[in-house]
């Protein structure tokens, strides 16, 4: 009995709604009359809330906290609503001039003439024609023009409105121009060296004139035109401190401009274009030794050469003619015109010019060939002794028959021979013979 009548109860208290009863079907706290989310325990009223999700967890309208229902998210919360306590300041809201509030949260406060230039600013809530108030060289239109159409006016930090290359901010070109306009022209862009061209255009060395992308080659080591490296014959192979552009033989380290020359090696050593054959500098290929008459005898003495006055008896054969003093006809013997009468030994070749001569040999051309001197046809003329006589000479004469000369007074002298001896200095024999 008593089973039934509990039952009856339950069916009866089942049958009667009750008004007071609150539903939270998801059991996060929130009825679900005021959860925006009946069926989601993350999102309720009071939920804590940021932007990062994309979810308007605490059931405000925005994903993030908006205390102030401006529909703003709080800056707190991750928002952009720099005041989340006044719905009249928010991104977007409008400024009210000259109150130091910053209503629509871009960090900057509306004065209308910030820059005090007596321009109120351009702004729709100053109505001037100020373009740029913080800056008081900008205070109209005209000012806030782009004339070369590359965005910047020139009052906004373009310094050559003229030129769309040129504004603030703008990257640098290799053009000699300050194209930031940060009033700097940069160090690749100033040709430090003035050779007409800049190291950003391929002036490898800016502070040598000498050196740039077109400069010709010289002969130095250099890579003057700026190709990566000198030129081939720009080495020095032989190490003998001259480059191969230089010298005649870099593969010979004795061979080079001012070295040393051997004479008569057939090698060019100081790079002159010949090999040293004249010595002495007298204008006659020498070889030493030599007996060739067309070759200097003596390419260490200038004064000896072919042709060379010969003066007799001082032992040195200037003209290369094989004898001490003139021999014009070439057989060896000298004749000499002597000015004085200052010799005890005189060995003459009478011969060695006609009867009728008196002309010295010394004053004979020295292109004259021997043949041009006649010889006086004499039999009583004594011969050199042992020479051939193809040479002037021929069959020995007896000693008795070379006279000697000596001297007895300046103008007479004596001899053991014949008056009529052909060995007389000059045209006559002296008149006393002993």
């Amino acid at each position: 009995m008593g089973r039934v009548i509990t039952f009856a109860v339950v069916l009866l208290l089942a049958g009667c709604p009750d008004t007071n009863i609150r539903l939270d079907f998801d059991n996060d706290g929130a009825e679900d009359a005021d959860d925006c989310a009946p069926s989601d325990p993350t999102i309720f009223p009071q939920a804590e809330d940021t932007t990062d999700n994309g979810i308007d967890n605490n059931c405000d309208g925005v994903p993030g906290v908006d205390n102030d229902q401006d529909s703003y998210a709080s800056a707190a919360s991750g928002g952009e609503d720099c005041n989340d306590g006044d719905d009249a300041i928010h991104p977007g809201a409008t400024e009210v001039p000259n109150n130091e509030v910053d209503e629509d949260c871009d960090e900057q406060v509306l004065f209308c003439d910030s820059d005090g230039d007596g321009v109120l600013s351009d702004h729709p809530q100053c109505g001037g024609t100020d373009c740029d108030d913080a800056d008081a060289s900008c205070q109209d239109e005209s000012d806030c023009l782009d004339g070369d159409g590359d965005g910047v006016a020139g009052c906004k930090g373009d310094c050559d409105d003229t030129d769309a290359d040129e504004y603030g901010g703008a990257p640098e070109l290799c053009d000699g121009f300050d194209n930031d306009c940060d009033t700097e022209l940069p160090q690749d862009e100033q040709d430090v060296d003035g050779d007409g061209e800049m190291a950003c255009a391929g002036d490898c060395d800016d502070e040598d004139a000498t050196r740039w992308s077109t400069a010709d080659e010289v002969c130095n080591g250099l890579d003057e035109d700026c190709s990566g490296a000198p030129e081939a014959d720009e080495v020095d192979t032989d190490a003998d401190g001259f480059l191969a552009c230089e010298e005649c033989d870099d593969g010979e380290a004795t061979t080079y401009p001012s070295a040393v020359e051997t004479p008569y090696d057939g090698i060019d050593q100081d790079c002159d274009g010949s090999d040293l054959v004249d010595v002495d500098g007298d204008g006659f290929v020498g070889n030493l030794p030599s007996t060739d008459p067309l070759l200097d005898c003596n390419d260490t003495d200038a004064l000896i050469y072919p042709g060379s006055p010969d003066p007799p008896f001082d032992g040195v054969n200037t003209n290369c003619d094989l004898v001490d003093g003139v021999d014009a006809d070439g057989d060896g013997w000298p004749w000499l015109d002597v000015p004085g009468e200052e010799w005890q030994t005189l060995l003459l070749d009478c011969r060695s010019r006609t009867s009728s001569t008196t002309t010295p040999a010394s004053s004979w051309p020295a292109s004259a060939a021997p043949a041009t001197r006649s010889r006086a046809p004499s039999s009583s003329c004594p011969r050199r002794p042992g020479r051939p006589p193809s040479q002037g000479g021929g069959p020995s004469s007896p000693a008795s028959s070379k006279p000697t000369w000596t001297r007895s007074t300046p103008s007479s002298r004596t001899s053991s021979a014949s008056t009529s001896s052909p060995w007389c200095p000059r045209s006559g024999c002296p008149k006393t013979a002993s």
